[in-house]
């Protein structure tokens, strides 16, 4: 999991850990925060694994191209829902 800021990328986990429970599981070396967290995050999967993008639109593009680098499947939500 990545996000710029660590407050939410905390609100993150926790909301997903509230709505899934067990099939949750992120230890904290795998939460990353800063402006290249993605790519850490992209890093470690392997390939044809999924990466889901649930940022704002005009920063999915830099996320794809890192993505498809990366050989890895992608999913995204989109912010309007």
């Amino acid at each position: 999991m990545a996000d710029v800021f660590a407050n939410r990328l905390s609100r993150s986990y926790d909301n997903l850990k509230k709505m899934h429970g067990e099939q949750v599981d992120v230890p904290d070396d795998r939460k990353f925060v800063g402006f290249d967290g993605y790519k850490k995050a992209m890093d470690l999967p392997q390939p044809g694994d999924v990466a889901i993008f649930a940022t704002p639109p005009a920063f999915r593009w830099v996320h794809f191209t890192y993505a498809i680098g990366k050989n890895l499947n992608v999913s995204w939500k989109s912010p309007l829902r």
